[in-house]
């Protein structure tokens, strides 16, 4: 029988669904959960696979893991997991994509507004039963930088699309990697440099031109005739 070890902190009920859940659909692997890296000793040993979002991780959790072939990361990002000296060559590593776009990009809509709108100060002053003006920010013609441009990015410039072109909103992202985004008008790469990306959505014939011939770090009198050509703007 394959041993499952669960290590969550979260809250007692959204933990035990995870357990519940996959007790249900798997009955014929035992499945143990614990709420902190400090309580694996009874299960870690035999587990082999392991669950978890890596900041809940320790490296000596990975160490005790003599059997373990697998560790699903429950977040997208894999730091404090794939860097650990402790986690063995042969263990399979994998990450949850595709499921954490939509609350991350409304999260971070919600964040603009807030900031923008100035909600905490009026939520103060609603708990205090006071009628304050205060001065607020618009978001129009601002802005919007998206560090790092992957699926979470790519909804983020979905959602913002409407209000981008509503609103004067345009949208930047910085990016290490060499990625085609519908949604992102401009893309400077990790050194500072511009990658170039048409705006508006583009189909497959578009995408395949970009990559070819705009996804590639370029400046100066180059960028400023990109920018030309497409109508696309943004400051250095």
């Amino acid at each position: 029988m394959a041993n499952v070890l669960i290590l969550l902190t979260l809250p007692e009920p959204i933990r035990n669904q995870y357990r519940d859940r996959l007790r249900k659909r798997f009955p014929e692997i035992a499945i143990e959960l614990v709420d902190h890296h400090s309580k694996v000793g009874p299960y870690i040993d035999k587990a082999d696979a392991l669950i978890t979002f890596a900041p809940m991780l320790s490296g000596d959790v990975l160490a005790a893991a003599t059997q373990l072939k697998w560790v699903q990361a429950l977040g997208t990002g894999v730091d404090n997991l794939i860097d650990q000296p402790a986690l063995p060559k042969d263990v399979i590593v994998t990450n949850m994509r595709g499921i954490h776009g939509a609350p991350v990009s409304e999260a971070a809509l919600a964040g603009l507004l807030a900031l923008a709108r100035g909600l905490r100060r009026a939520i103060g002053a609603q708990d205090e039963r006071q009628w304050r003006r205060f001065p607020a920010q618009l978001l129009q013609e601002k802005t919007v930088g998206i560090f790092g441009v992957g699926q979470i990015a790519e909804i983020s410039g979905a959602e913002m699309q409407g209000l981008r072109y509503a609103r004067g909103w345009r949208d930047v992202g910085a990016t290490r990697a060499c990625r085609i985004r519908p949604h992102v008008s401009a893309r400077r790469s990790a050194a500072g440099r511009w990658r170039f990306r048409f705006p508006g959505p583009a189909d497959a014939a578009q995408r395949r031109h970009a990559e070819q011939h705009r996804c590639r770090d370029i400046g100066g009198d180059e960028t400023d005739e990109l920018s030309r050509q497409s109508g696309a703007r943004w400051d250095r």
